[in-house]
Formats: structure tokens, sequence, C-alpha cells
């Protein structure tokens, strides 16, 4: 392959700039990578969960060889980039030693934000006469334009029929982007400076009932009771409250974690719990899994919990399903309680949700959004299957 004449560098230029929306540019970009470019394979990818973590959206081959399964579902990519990345050693976290990274790999932002990622692949190296980083830079800076264009429309068509300009919507996103930090940081204080004084306000109600608790009458020593079961109840929120806002603060890196071992370490936190319900565990062989290993623990620990403590009149049973996809592993946390009814399904992921007053069941009604967000952070969803009085199911999927 010749480096590109000026003409034919102009046209494909041209055919980004004639894409009517997302969808035909990303369609345009992938065919001319490959067909243009002369890479093997091309793909886009999108920023999704936590990290630099980037999830493929679409991809093109004009090879059979180059199929579905040959191009990385994910990337994780270890150093950030400005221009787009032409180099023989592949960028992304865990493909290093892929056979099929062997060769010439490109990384481009396709939007200014760095959300959205051009990755193309070739499996014989440019030369020096026939290596385009230069046309690429001058492609890909016309591509980031058009995309950003789309996305300045979209959010334009989500504002009021008042016109804004470019300036006036790219400051509307910086503030919102601003005002969701400062929440996030006022969130993390706010849960993490209330530990404290609830703390106290519990330690001196149960020190008065320790030295004083024999003077006061029956009402008031269930007054203070109230008073000391209100205080844990809040410490309990908070704290969760506080577990919530750090899943967003993701420090630890994604890593390769045996299942089995996983799932031995959520049922040795809950241990007391099981044994003082006579609880059965059941569940099969686990596979391996990528991702961050505290919230995975997390994650099957509050599902078994959950199903522990809203157990029916019997013994309660819990059994963990897994099915192999092909992108994916899909868990299914399947219980005997009480289930769920038909009215609340829908509300049971939302914060501070609790479908029981607190003298039936304790809680903070936030275990169930913590685990919507631990799968999201893992680009994955869950839902629930339940009926009232015959057990609840809960599903969600891993990505592989």
């Amino acid at each position: 392959m010749k480096p590109l004449k000026q003409e034919e560098l102009s046209e494909a230029i041209s055919l980004v700039q004639s894409a009517k929306d997302r969808d035909d540019l990303i369609s345009i970009a992938n065919n001319q990578l490959v067909r243009v470019f002369g890479f093997d394979f091309a793909a886009i990818y999108k920023k999704m969960g936590l990290g630099n973590r980037f999830t493929r959206m679409a991809f093109h081959s004009e090879s059979e060889l180059w199929g579905d399964r040959s191009i990385p579902d994910s990337l994780q990519i270890e150093t950030p980039f400005i221009s787009p990345v032409l180099t023989s050693k592949h960028p992304a976290e865990g493909l290093v030693n892929d056979p099929f990274a062997k060769g010439t790999c490109l990384l481009a932002n396709a939007d200014s934000s760095q959300n959205w990622v051009v990755y193309g692949f070739r499996k014989k190296a440019f030369t020096d006469s026939n290596n385009p980083q230069q046309q690429l830079s001058i492609w890909t800076t016309v591509l980031t334009m058009k995309w950003d264009l789309f996305q300045v429309n979209e959010t334009a068509a989500m504002e009021s029929p008042g016109e804004y300009g470019l300036n006036d919507l790219r400051d509307k996103i910086d503030r919102l982007t601003h005002a969701n930090e400062e929440l996030r940081q006022f969130s993390y204080r706010a849960s993490h400076d209330l530990q404290e004084p609830l703390r106290t306000v519990s330690n001196y109600i149960g020190l008065f009932m320790r030295n004083y608790g024999d003077d006061l009458n029956e009402e008031g020593s269930e007054y203070l009771h109230f008073a000391k079961d209100a205080a844990e109840r809040m410490h309990k929120m908070v704290k969760d409250l506080l577990v919530y806002t750090k899943l967003d603060h993701q420090k630890d890196p994604r890593v390769r974690i045996d299942g089995n071992r996983l799932l031995e370490e959520a049922l040795a936190n809950i241990k007391m719990a099981a044994e003082e319900n006579d609880a059965i565990v059941l569940y099969e062989d686990m596979p391996e899994l990528e991702g961050y290993e505290k919230q995975l623990v997390s994650l099957f620990q509050n599902l078994i919990d959950n199903a522990i403590k809203f157990k029916g009149d019997g013994q309660p049973v819990v059994t963990i399903d897994v099915n192999e996809k092909k992108k994916s592993w899909e868990f299914r946390v399947t219980d005997n309680g009480i289930g769920i009814g038909e009215d609340f399904k829908d509300k049971i992921f939302n914060f501070f949700t609790k479908l029981h007053s607190a003298s039936e069941y304790k809680g903070s009604g936030l275990g169930l959004s913590i685990c919507k967000k631990i799968v999201e952070n893992h680009n994955g969803q869950i839902k629930v299957d339940s009926e009232e009085g015959k057990g609840t199911t809960f599903i969600f999927e891993l990505q592989r």
C-alpha cells in the first residue's frame, strides 16, 4: 500500500463530513480504516464503567478471519493519548500477548471528550514509505469535529426551544460536570463526617442505659431503646451511603479473580447470619472473572444476605447458577423466600427503598442500589424475577 494521494485523502474527509448521523459516521469511519487506510479490521469503542474501560459498539472487517470473536470486546487503555497512536506494541491491557495483537495497532479519539475510541489492527506492519500516521492525524481531526457536532446537536435537541451557540453548550456541559463532581464530593464528605457524631450518640445512650437504666421506669427505658435503635439505623444508612459513593472513586485495578474464592469470601462474611438461620447455599463451580475484587465480593455477599434475610417460613435455600454466553457470564441468585410484589419490582434498586418496616427487617434500603452500581461498573445489567410468596431470582451478567 502506498501513501494516500491528496485527492484520496480529500475524498475520505469529504465522506466523513457527509455523514448524516453518528451511526452513519461510525460505519464510514470503520469502512475507511479498512478500505482506505489498509487495516485488517476496525472498531469503535465507548467508555463505560469505571477507569479507562472501553466497550466495543461496532466493527468492520473485509475478511472472515477477523470475525466477531477475534476483535476485542473491550479495551482497558493504559496510557491516555491525544493524537492517534500507531504502534507495533498494543497499548491495551490484557492484549499484549494476544496473537491477534501481533501487528500494527491504531488508537485514536473519536470525540474531544475522549469517551469514544477508534481502534484498528493490521497484521502486516507499515513501512516508512507507506506509514499513514500524518494522514490519519488529519483524518481523525475531521472525524472528531464531526462527532462533536453530532454531540452538540443531540444536546441542543434535549434543551428548551431557545437557540444556543457552541460556546453556550460547552459551558453548560462544563457546569453540569462540575456540579456532578461537587455532588459526589458532598455525598462522600457528608456520609463520612456523619459517622462520628452518630457513633457518639449511640455510645452515650448505651453508657446511660448501663449506668442509670435500673433507675428508669418501663416507659423511660423504652424511650432510650427507641433512641438507640434509631441512632444505629441511621449509622447503618450513612455507612452504606459511604460505600455507595466510594464506588465512583474506585482506585483498585481490575484483576482476574477465581470465582470460587470470591464466593467463599462472600459466604465467610455472612457466616453468622447463615448459621443462625440454618441457611443452605448451593452453587456450581464458578468461572474466572475479571473486575474489581472487593466490589464483586460485596455483590454476591449482598444478594445472598438478602436472600437469607427475606426468608419464608421454611429453611432458607439459596441457589447460584451460572450460564456461559457468547460475551458474558450470566448469574442467577435464586431463593425460596417471601418474594417481591409486582408493584415493587421496578423500585427495589432505588435509593433507600424499603418494602418492610424496620421492626420487621433491618437494613438501610441501599443494598440493592449498591448491587446495581457494582454490576454497572462491570458493564453489566441486573434485573429481578419474583412472585410474592414464591421466592426471588436476581439475574445479572458480567463480561467474560
